[in-house]
């Protein structure tokens, strides 16, 4: 890898920012803008090494977008870089989101915001379908043996399973997944540096404490051990802030997911949402800052050792089964989000959201505007709406 080529702070802050504004529609949208800024026009980073960073960026958990501006930041101006392009990326949303949060989540919201909101968490669903199928044709086509693809269906299966019902302990199962298929593969695994084992069981687990450290601890479970990113925090998410913790309602985590995808930026964003209604603009802004703060820990401490993390066997042979896990457990997160509907029309609204997405191919984001204009409609025209 050649030497960070040098740019101004102000350069970085300047076009992340811009990134972090007019990115809207999740991580192919982020890459295809950091592709056309640093491959195409600026020529920072050559075609393979930029698709080598996607490749290691997919690797680890959390948002693979996020890290990968940071690292784009990281490769054109150092650790520097790195912290102001990718809060430069991150923060526009984070804004945004919050705005949104305390509209919908005061006390008494006007009621074409509460109709606004149900119109789109209706659609919610339909998202994360659409999301996982997206996910399908590359990983089936990674499996390419006979055994591995009756393994990968059977990963697939489990996390759909697990998502459906057992939110709490899905980044155990995913790991889970990746450990068999490290032993299915017989790939010998040697010691080696890294997170303790015990970590994830007791991010499944919970912790105690004051709300503060409950939201930190669920937002280090979205930043931290959420292989797959994206859509695959939701389950982990809906458990602690709806089930367990009774910082929401259902209705109101639907419409976080919502925020989270037609704001710009990750739609890890939707933790600050989670983190607002906890604890209020603090809780936001921590459960922001502890998600993402594994990102920029993964790129300023390992960048430069990206090279070795994607030639590195086990770590692939365990996406191989970890991977298939995640793209189920998001497929398997619209049966708790599509149980959350409260009304008879926002089957309705979820159905036509199906069409948009899956037949007609529409954007998510477009779709959950349209839902969203739908709700009010259907509550000004006298359709019901639950307080």
């Amino acid at each position: 890898m050649t030497a960070p080529e040098r740019v101004s702070l102000a350069t970085v802050l300047r076009e992340w920012g811009r990134i972090g504004c007019v990115g809207f529609g999740g991580p192919p949208a982020h890459i295809a803008l950091l592709r056309k800024l640093c491959v195409e026009d600026r020529k920072w980073l050559d075609a393979q090494e930029f698709e080598d960073a996607i490749a290691a960026c997919n690797l680890l958990p959390g948002p693979a977008s996020t890290q990968l501006a940071i690292f784009c930041a990281w490769r054109v101006r150092g650790r520097v870089g790195a912290l102001v392009g990718g809060a430069a990326f991150i923060v526009p949303g984070l804004i945004l989101i919050l705005a949104l949060s305390a509209l919908y989540l005061e006390t008494d919201p006007p009621a074409w915001v509460k109709a606004a909101g149900a119109g789109a968490g209706a659609a919610v669903a339909a998202v994360a379908v659409q999301a996982g199928i997206g996910l399908i044709p590359a990983a089936w086509r990674r499996a390419k043996q006979q055994s591995s693809r009756s393994r990968w269906v059977l990963y697939l299966l489990a996390g759909a399973v697990a998502a459906a019902t057992i939110g709490p302990w899905l980044v155990l199962l995913l790991i889970v997944c990746g450990f068999v298929e490290i032993a299915a593969q017989r790939v010998p695994v040697a010691p080696r540096r890294g997170p303790a084992p015990g970590l994830p069981v007791l991010a499944a687990a919970g912790l105690g404490g004051g709300v503060l450290l409950t939201v930190a601890w669920v937002a280090i479970k979205v930043g931290a051990l959420s292989y797959g990113g994206g859509f695959v925090i939701i389950p982990l998410m809906q458990a602690d802030a709806v089930d367990h913790y009774h910082w929401m309602t259902g209705a109101q985590f639907l419409n976080a997911v919502a925020f989270g995808q037609i704001t710009p930026g990750p739609v890890v964003h939707t933790v600050a949402v989670v983190g607002y209604a906890a604890a209020g603009l603090g809780g936001g802004l921590l459960a922001a800052a502890v998600a993402f703060s594994p990102s920029f820990a993964f790129v300023l401490f390992g960048a430069d050792r990206f090279d070795r993390l994607r030639g590195n066997r086990v770590v692939r042979v365990f996406l191989d089964g970890a991977g298939p896990g995640a793209i189920g457990a998001i497929l398997g997160s619209a049966v708790p989000l599509a149980l959350e509907l409260s009304e008879p029309w926002q089957y309705a609204v979820l159905a036509g959201a199906a069409v948009l997405l899956l037949a007609l191919r529409r954007g998510p984001v477009l779709t959950l505007l349209t839902a969203a204009a739908a709700g009010v409609l259907i509550v000004h025209a006298g359709g019901p709406l639950a307080g």
